[in-house]
């Protein structure tokens, strides 16, 4: 046992030589209190973690910790001391906390433990191969003074970070999508007297078009976007929208009276047409629309062809309507012309009716071929006689008046389209009650053909003792074509079979017709 212990010191004061309390190994001049001459290792603790919590040994610094926590977790050192080191390799699937310190995360954590805390070293070296586990709370590219940070290539400045913002300097481009295949040049990027344009601020849309040709650019602004000082599109411009207000227009100065706001239609240097809005007062405006032609510095005959007033009135030719539709100058239509949704009947003309709305009426004839009778009871058969009213053309129209017998006619010599107006009355006394409403009739007779107008008698009106007595009347009104001498008469109809004791009848009316067209 001796023997062993003294090889021992041999060979430790081979390999360790102590001077004024400093330790040496593999050297002879220790400088500090522990100078080592060659490699050290310090082997880790593997530790398998599950749950949600970890203790690491107080006397263990290098653990490599590995598991499936369920969560993250908590790790604790108890009794830890000033200046004691801690290295953790977190390789297991959740980050965590250090009690008494700073984050555990995924890989590689250096720590040390001063003033009665855990504290992470701090690494001021930014790794040009790329960083992890940064913090970017405290860890970043820049300054923590008031100096600019600055971005060179081949030692020219191309980008600054200044008080005032981001700047790009010498190309001035930005450039977004770079790298994109089959990239115009240009697309994407954002220039400062860029592209032949000077002093201009340029922005080229995006697209893979070797030409170009599908450049788009898309403004998200949920409340708008503002243009100050105004815009020029040289393409169509498109606006899509699902809010009810798709373009708005607005000036910013005051309404007054007098005041105009445009929106002008033309070429660079002349103008073709016009929307405006020009103030009537402070309160009220008018919208007027223009063409004509104007040319900068030469002719200019614009004028306002439809005003639109604050009141809803509408001018054609006048600028003030004080009507709904207010026209200087002739109306040609080729449709239909109504009032209240009516278009009235055929030869039926617009007639007015002064201070109040005008009406669709029947045409007051010009010509001259108009007649009218009276239609008396044959006193045999029902058979209807005339006695003539008036003729305005005997030469067109012959009245054959009878009033004993059923000669009597009216003959049409001119051709034409005739209205018939006229109403009949008919009365009978009966000494019983028939069991149902009797049909009775008043029949036109035009060469053969029969134009029947029907009524029923209604139930008595008048009791005169045992007597019955049935009264109706009918008035009427038809066009008929009549061809050149046609005779025409006119004869009453009555179903005596549902009435019993007929004591009298009688069958009066009257008659006018006159010639619509030819």
């Amino acid at each position: 046992m001796k023997k062993i212990i003294f090889l021992f010191s041999i060979n430790f004061i081979i390999f360790v030589a102590a001077k004024a309390q400093n330790v040496g190994i593999n050297t002879s001049t220790p400088k500090t209190s522990l100078d080592i001459k060659g490699g050290i290792r310090n082997q880790p603790l593997y530790l398998i973690g599950s749950g949600t919590a970890i203790i690491i040994p107080d006397n263990q610094s290098n653990i490599n910790l590995t598991g499936n926590f369920s969560g993250q977790f908590s790790a604790t050192i108890n009794n830890p001391e000033d200046g004691q080191r801690l290295i953790i390799d977190n390789i297991s699937n959740q980050t965590g906390v250090l009690i008494g310190g700073p984050d555990i995360r995924s890989g590689l954590n250096e720590y040390i433990f001063s003033d009665g805390e855990w504290k992470i070293v701090k690494m001021n070296a930014w790794d040009l191969n790329g960083n992890y586990n940064t913090n970017p709370a405290t860890q970043f590219i820049g300054t923590t003074d008031k100096n600019d940070v600055i971005f060179k290539r081949f030692n020219n400045e191309k980008m600054r970070i200044a008080e005032e913002g981001l700047q790009i300097k010498e190309g001035n481009t930005l450039e977004f999508g770079a790298g994109t295949p089959g990239k115009q040049t240009d697309n994407g990027k954002i220039g400062y007297s860029a592209f032949g344009e000077a002093n201009t601020l340029s922005i080229v849309g995006g697209g893979v078009s070797a030409t170009g040709a599908d450049r788009r650019i898309k403004l998200w602004a949920d409340l708008g976007t503002d243009f100050t000082g105004g815009a020029s599109f040289n393409k169509n411009v498109q606006i899509k929208n699902n809010l009810s207000t798709m373009l708005a227009l607005t000036n910013t100065n005051a309404l007054a009276a007098g005041s105009t706001h445009l929106l002008s239609f033309g070429g660079t240097n002349y103008t073709t047409g016009l929307m405006s809005v020009t103030g009537t007062s402070a309160s009220a405006a008018r919208m007027g629309f223009s063409t004509g032609y104007s040319f900068t510095g030469g002719v200019s005959n614009m004028q306002e062809r439809l005003s639109i007033a604050n009141n809803g009135n509408i001018g054609i030719g006048k600028i003030a309507p004080t009507s709904k539709l207010d026209v200087l100058g002739d109306i040609n239509t080729t449709g239909l012309i109504k009032l209240s949704d009516v278009s009235g009947t055929a030869g039926q003309v617009l007639t007015s009716n002064g201070a109040t709305a005008p009406t669709w009426a029947n045409q007051a004839f010009t010509n001259n071929i108009r007649f009218g009778v009276f239609l008396l009871q044959n006193a045999t058969t029902m058979q209807l006689n005339y006695d003539e009213v008036y003729n305005t053309n005997p030469s067109f129209i012959t009245i054959n008046p009878s009033t004993t017998s059923a000669s009597g006619d009216i003959l049409v010599v001119k051709a034409g389209l005739y209205r018939i107006n006229g109403s009949f009355q008919y009365s009978v006394v009966t000494s019983s009650l028939p069991s149902k409403q009797i049909p009775i009739s008043l029949d036109l007779v035009a060469d053969g053909f029969v134009y029947t107008i029907a009524v029923e008698l209604e139930i008595p009106r008048v009791y005169s003792f045992v007597n019955f007595i049935f009264e109706t009347s009918k008035e009427f009104s038809f066009d008929v074509y009549m061809k050149a001498n046609t005779k025409i008469r006119f004869n009453g109809g009555i179903n005596l079979t549902e009435i019993g004791g007929v004591l009298s009848r009688s069958y009066t009316g009257r008659v006018s017709g006159y010639l619509i067209s030819e």
